[in-house]
């Protein structure tokens, strides 16, 4: 259950922090909408596994770092939502963001963003 509690988190954080983030999860909604039909089956819930690169990792965080992009306010945004992620301690939530964007984000980029990424958390017992 604290799975799903986790997605939700995700996904209301980065609505707060990048509300430009809304129309790209509003597409990843209708494709799995789309995609449950054709299999006939219910849409499920888009997970944080997806929201974290499909709604934020490519579209917003990736252009973000590019040099000729870069939006100051933008980045403190990006930063402002991985460190809230990254505070809330919450288990699962920290092995996605260090799977689905900490590995996938170069020295430089890291700096730039001024994040040391998602700390060691022991899993639930």
């Amino acid at each position: 259950m604290s799975h799903l509690f986790d997605d939700d988190f995700v996904r209301g954080s980065l609505e707060v922090h990048l509300p430009e983030a809304c129309v790209l999860l509003g597409r990843l909604d209708m494709a799995e909408r789309a995609s449950a039909e054709d299999l006939g089956r219910s849409p499920r819930s888009l997970g944080m596994y997806t929201v974290l690169p499909e709604a934020f990792y490519w579209d917003i965080l990736r252009p973000a770092l590019n040099p000729a992009e870069t939006s100051l306010d933008l980045l403190g945004r990006c930063k402002d939502f991985l460190d809230e992620l990254t505070e809330s301690r919450r288990y699962g939530v920290l092995q996605a963001l260090r799977i689905r964007v900490w590995e996938h984000l170069t020295r430089p980029e890291r700096e730039i963003l001024a994040w040391s990424g998602p700390d060691a958390v022991a899993p639930p017992s």
